[in-house]
C-alpha cells in the first residue's frame, strides 16, 4: 500500500483503539444479553493488550484489514440466542463506524474553525491521526462484516441457519482462515473490500465537507 513511516506510526495508537473498542463492544453486549463469559475472563476491558492479536495487529498496520483475539462467548447464556447472535456480532463492527464518524466529525470542526492556522505542525499530525482512525475503523468494520468465518459477518449469517447447518460450517471455520490470509495476501479480498468501502469512506467525507462548510 506504499506507507510512509509517519502514517504506519500514527497507525498504530489508531489501531489500539479500533481494536479495543470493537472487542469491548462485543464483550458489552454479550454482557447485556445474559452472558458473562468475557467479563469473567477478564476480557470486558478497553485495555487493548488483552485484545490484540500480533498477526492481525501487523496486518491492519500493513494491509488496513486484520482481526484481534475474539471475545470469548457463549450463545447458551443469551436471553434470545439468535438475536443475542446477532446484536453481539454487530456491536463490534458497528463500533468502529461510531468512531470513524466521531473522527470525520473533528476533522470538520478543526477544519472548519481553522484551528490549523495556530501550529501548522500540530494540524499535520492531527489530519493525518484523524485520516488513520476514519480509514482503519471503516476498513476493520467492513472487513469484519464479510460473511467468512471467523469473522463477525459469518456469525450474522450463522444465526439465521438451522442449528445442524450451522454447527456443519463451524468445522469447517479452521480451513477458512488459511484462505482467508492467502486472499489478503494475494489482493484478492482486498479489491472486493475497497469496492465494499468506497462509498463509506464517500459518506463519511460528505459528513467532513458539511461541518466544513456550515
Amino acid at each position: 500500500m506504499g506507507l510512509t513511516l509517519r502514517e504506519m506510526i500514527l497507525r498504530l495508537p489508531v489501531l489500539f483503539i479500533a481494536i479495543s473498542v470493537h472487542e469491548y463492544s462485543h464483550g458489552y453486549a454479550a454482557y447485556k444479553m445474559g452472558d458473562g463469559t468475557a467479563k469473567m475472563q477478564g476480557r470486558l476491558t478497553l485495555n487493548p493488550l488483552a485484545h490484540i492479536d500480533i498477526l492481525g495487529a501487523l496486518c491492519m498496520v500493513l494491509f488496513g484489514f486484520g482481526w484481534a483475539k475474539a471475545v470469548p462467548i457463549n450463545p447458551n447464556n443469551f436471553r434470545d440466542r439468535k438475536k443475542g447472535l446477532v446484536l453481539v456480532s454487530l456491536a463490534g463492527p458497528l463500533s468502529n463506524f461510531f468512531i470513524a464518524i466521531i473522527g470525520a466529525v473533528l476533522y470538520g470542526i478543526f477544519a472548519r474553525f481553522n484551528f490549523g492556522s495556530f501550529n501548522i505542525e500540530f494540524a499535520e499530525v492531527f489530519y493525518g491521526l484523524m485520516n488513520q482512525l476514519i480509514l482503519l475503523n471503516v476498513c476493520f468494520g467492513v472487513f469484519n462484516l464479510l460473511p467468512i468465518p471467523p469473522l463477525d459477518g459469518s456469525k450474522i449469517v450463522g444465526a439465521f441457519l438451522p442449528y445442524r447447518i450451522y454447527y456443519k460450517v463451524l468445522e469447517y471455520e479452521r480451513y477458512a482462515f488459511p484462505v482467508l490470509l492467502i486472499l489478503l495476501y494475494t489482493n484478492i479480498l482486498s479489491k472486493v473490500l475497497f469496492i465494499l468501502i468506497n462509498p463509506v469512506l464517500k459518506s463519511i467525507n460528505s459528513l467532513i465537507n458539511f461541518i466544513v462548510n456550515i
